[in-house]
């Protein structure tokens, strides 16, 4: 996962959760990569413990896309982008929609400057409806919409799954 994008990500991953850490660590032997474009892996907070999953593409210098899976059953989609400025801690009126379909309304936090997260309450149903997308495009502000390519989106999350079932199994 970039440098740029891991304070957020942290963020997202550690919120309603008592005790948060204050930075994330890779977990060793978790990492992946999927048709080149998706890398990502479990990461770990300060004292060991498993945080999240996550399966990250870059999209050139100027926008990343994170999808974090959290134990608590929460999916989290991260933008980054510098093609607008938010101000951190607002609430935006966004929107996504998958392979140029109508955009499903939703509220965006904005964690900084340049990052958007959307936050879903169910992981499995998340991914079924992401996985034959070849085009997200996600409303970052009333006057710009990002449309990004996803090759392998299916692959990439199915790998994150994985990884989160792998750290959250009962024993």
């Amino acid at each position: 996962m970039s440098t740029r994008l891991k304070p957020c990500v942290l963020a997202c991953a550690v919120l309603a959760c008592a005790a948060p850490a204050a930075r994330a660590e890779p977990m060793a032997g978790t990492e992946f990569s999927v048709a080149e474009y998706w890398h990502g892996g479990a990461e770990t907070g300060d004292d060991g413990q498993f945080l999240y999953c996550h399966a990250t593409i870059l999209h050139g210098q100027s926008q990343e896309l994170v999808f974090l899976l959290r134990r608590d059953d929460r999916f989290i989609i991260l933008l980054g982008t510098t093609a607008t400025t938010f101000t951190p801690g607002t609430r935006i009126e966004s929107g996504l929609a998958i392979n140029g379909g109508p955009i499903t309304p939703f509220t965006a936090d904005a964690l900084d400057v340049g990052t958007l997260a959307l936050s879903f309450p169910n992981i499995d149903h998340s991914i079924q409806s992401l996985r034959e997308s070849e085009l997200l495009s996600i409303v970052a502000s009333p006057t710009l919409t990002l449309t990004l390519a996803t090759p392998g989106i299916g692959a990439a999350l199915d790998r994150a799954k994985a990884c989160l079932d792998s750290h959250t199994a009962p024993g």
